[in-house]
């Protein structure tokens, strides 16, 4: 049976962070080991609370706003260092002992790369189409990167901005179901409004800083990969069927002329000491909410190995 949100939010804590406070929520249960989620990059802690409502009765689930993100500080500064230091500083001031570090997306690659840098802190690791299409892309030559990155640099020297205003919780609603079609309308309404503010000029925004994406000015695959090479715990790498449909359908582009690449999944999972992968099929990028009841049964099962 599928877990639907809470009628009402777990207690909110203000944790922290790497020169910044941080938005937190803890469902209980300090006795049971530790589960700790990391929302993606856009998102919020909250929209993980299907999981966290599955995981509660066993584990002591905690969650926290991204720097940038939900009700977290947002600074303009936005670095990998930044996120894995966040996270550093939440567990150590939890006093988690142990934990198990679930991440979707963003947060898949930053409890994945933590676990590399802390390899003595986490017991698993579970990284939710966190490593990326499913295929290897093609490198782009050396003067489109070069001017992608001024592009970005030249970025931070404008006021973040996110565009046109949603009317109301309906328009914005509308627009989250456009990204999330699977989504059922009753819990993407209660998302949108957990996860949107006044905008200044009137109507709503999403509550993020437009700025967060100038993380990939210090975030490289290279450097990622090494990073990986260095954890020791059990990994759990899950990857939706559906090809990433949510990137692709947010850059303009068909899903069905992009194929899977099992060769270069392998790769990813040898780039760590101990990996399983599993794919849950009919599934987008957001496995949480295309197909919550599989993911918790395969997130469950590798869980129940660790014991």
């Amino acid at each position: 049976m599928t877990v639907p949100l809470g009628s009402a939010t777990p207690p909110a804590l203000a944790l922290e962070g790497a020169g910044v406070r941080l938005r937190a929520y803890d469902w209980g249960g300090e006795r049971a080991r530790p589960l700790v989620l990391v929302h993606g990059i856009e998102d919020f802690a909250l929209a993980l609370e299907p999981l966290a409502e599955a995981f509660r009765g066993e584990y002591h689930v905690v969650a926290f706003d991204l720097r940038g993100h939900g009700d977290s500080d947002k600074p303009g500064v936005y670095t990998m260092g930044h996120f894995i230091a966040d996270l550093h500083a939440v567990i150590a001031e939890l006093q988690l002992e142990r934990p198990i570090l679930v991440g979707h997306s963003l947060g898949g690659q930053i409890v994945s790369q933590y676990a590399g840098v802390f390899p003595e802190v986490p017991r698993a690791v579970v990284s939710i189409d966190g490593m990326g299409p499913p295929m290897r892309l093609p490198d782009p030559p050396s003067d489109e990167k070069q001017l992608r990155t001024r592009e970005a640099i030249e970025g931070l020297l404008r006021p973040a901005s996110h565009g046109r205003p949603m009317m109301d919780l309906e328009d914005a609603t509308h627009l989250y179901l456009r990204y999330h079609p699977r989504l059922d309308p009753a819990l993407a309404r209660r998302l949108v409004e957990l996860g949107t503010e006044e905008h200044p000029h009137g109507g709503l925004r999403f509550k993020f800083d437009p700025r967060i994406h100038s993380l990939r000015l210090s975030s490289t695959p290279e450097i990622a990969e090494e990073r990986f090479r260095w954890a020791e715990c059990p990994v759990l790498l899950v990857s939706a069927g559906e090809v990433d449909e949510f990137m692709w359908r947010r850059r303009g582009l068909d899903p069905s002329t992009l194929r899977k690449d099992p060769e270069e999944i392998r790769r990813r999972m040898a780039l760590f000491r101990d990996a399983d992968h599993v794919e849950i099929a009919g599934a987008g990028h957001h496995v949480h909410f295309d197909a919550p009841d599989e993911l918790v049964r395969v997130v469950r099962e590798f869980l129940r190995k660790l014991r």
